[in-house]
């Protein structure tokens, strides 16, 4: 008697659907402005990698962590899961495939659509003022300290505005001062938000150093798409990925060998932003 198959086409379709979260999936492509290992302050790539309209996916996660790994890359911030990916989708009673599950690939984003969470970033005006994080849905702070250590608060319409690709982000000034990020039939999710300063308005000089804090679904970063391969005859199971948490890094730095970009990297060849 042979044995059983646990996981069925209809099993498959069953425990995602009770189980899952729905997802965003970004689909990453590396920048070409990444060279030397290095990408330049204004490419506003995430890693090196810019990203293409979402789709809208249901996975499971699971193994959410909250450790350090050390690697030969460097130290991976702290959090992560898992995630596991099915080949196959039931939409309208119909069979189908899920791209995902071919396309699926390192640095590649996946957010989580749930309650937000808190998160911050460090920007660099005139360099890039785009901050790397996906379906944000409020600015708690945007702040700045001068020469002499005084910090100030910018205020959104005033000192700066909101852009996603070009285009003004549909947001509100609400009473204490945060700004709600607005979605609109045209732009449903506000990722990858650009800053524009106001002339007139108070704004950190070119070049200095700006924070930035907001409300955001989780956002995880695939930096494994094999963590859990799976038996090649049986085209059933799902594909499993690990990833760690979008996280806050100094863009100017190569996270692999920690050299800066305005110095020599990887010989006597110097990376500026001219392109030279």
């Amino acid at each position: 008697m042979s044995t059983p198959r646990i996981w069925t086409q209809n099993n498959v379709l069953s425990f995602f659907r009770q189980f899952g979260v729905d997802c965003l999936y970004y689909q990453a492509r590396l920048s070409p402005e990444l060279r030397y290992g290095v990408t330049k302050l204004s490419a506003n790539a995430l890693y090196g990698y810019k990203y293409a309209t979402p789709s809208t996916v249901r996975l499971l996660r699971t193994s959410v962590n909250y450790r350090i790994i050390n690697t030969e890359h460097g130290r991976i911030y702290e959090g992560g899961a898992r995630f596991s990916i099915p080949p196959i989708v039931k939409v309208a009673g119909v069979i189908t495939p899920v791209s995902m599950f071919e396309t699926v690939f390192k640095g590649d984003v996946i957010v989580v659509k749930n309650k937000p969470v808190r998160d911050y970033d460090v920007l660099t005006k005139g360099k890039r003022d785009t901050l790397f994080a996906f379906d944000v849905k409020k600015i708690l702070s945007v702040s700045s300290v001068n020469a002499s250590g005084v910090e100030t608060l910018h205020a959104y319409g005033t000192d700066y505005t909101l852009t996603v690709d070009n285009v003004a982000v549909n947001a509100t000034v609400l009473v204490d001062g945060t700004v709600q990020i607005n979605a609109t039939a045209d732009m449903p999710i506000a990722s990858q938000i650009a800053f524009v300063w106001q002339a007139g308005g108070t704004a950190p000089l070119d070049g200095r150093e700006y924070s930035v804090e907001f409300l955001c679904s989780p956002n995880y970063v695939i930096w494994d798409e094999l963590a859990n391969v799976r038996a090649t005859e049986d085209e059933n199971l799902p594909k499993m990925v690990m990833t760690v948490k979008r996280a806050y890094f100094a863009n100017a730095a190569n996270t692999i060998d920690g050299i800066q970009t305005d110095e020599a990297v990887m010989g006597n060849k110097e990376f500026r932003d001219d392109g030279e």
